[in-house]
């Protein structure tokens, strides 16, 4: 894929030379890392069913709402033009045909994100994928996370769906929306933490 197809951070163990305590940092493949220092990049598939222990959700089907919408509109269209002139059956056949793949269009690059979403927090670390033409990818392993944050909406709270955000140790911030069974994930990432996380909920 092209680079720019493809946002992936890893976040690992680095210690400068000749010190056996490392500190937390983060690094972008393809970038190079100060010469002061020698790195252990931690990079693992928690992802997988195999991982012992694990919490797996995706997003949550609300993310549809939009294609649907837009589905349904080109549906009235369609029908409104088929019903409201005197067209050759031909004709009629090409306007359904046209808008039902529109429909299919119009739902397929969210379907191909819902599918491919994947959220795990395994007794390794946290793991996150998605996207379809632009992927993202999240690895992290606990030594590298210093907080979580769950943020839901009134709907999101009442559909069990909300944006799970974390913090690293070098204070960066990452996170992903429309989380599925947010509440439940944050749960199992505090268990593996055994610290506290913050729900705050917006109206």
């Amino acid at each position: 894929r092209p680079r720019s197809a493809r946002r992936r951070i890893i976040y690992g163990v680095c210690a400068p030379r000749g010190q056996a305590d490392g500190v937390v940092c983060g690094h972008i493949p393809g970038t190079r890392l100060q010469s002061r220092e020698a790195c252990r990049i931690t990079t693992r598939r928690m992802a997988g069913d195999e991982a012992e222990g694990q919490f797996q959700t995706g997003l949550h089907p609300i993310v549809f709402i939009g294609a649907l919408t837009m589905a349904g509109l080109v549906g009235l269209a369609t029908t409104f033009v088929v019903q409201n002139n005197e067209l050759a059956p031909t004709t009629n056949v090409l306007v359904v045909i046209g808008g039902a793949l529109l429909v299919l269009l119009s739902l397929l690059p969210t379907a191909m994100r819902w599918g491919r979403a994947v959220f795990a927090a395994s007794h390794e670390g946290f793991s996150g994928r998605v996207g379809w033409l632009r992927l993202q990818v999240l690895e992290l392993p606990w030594p590298a996370v210093a907080d979580v944050d769950l943020d839901q909406t009134w709907l999101g709270s009442r559909l069990g769906y909300g944006t799970v955000r974390f913090l690293t140790m070098e204070q960066g911030v990452e996170g992903f929306s429309h989380v599925a069974n947010a509440p439940a994930l944050v749960s199992a990432v505090r268990q593996r933490l055994g610290g506290r996380v913050r729900q705050r909920a917006s109206r």
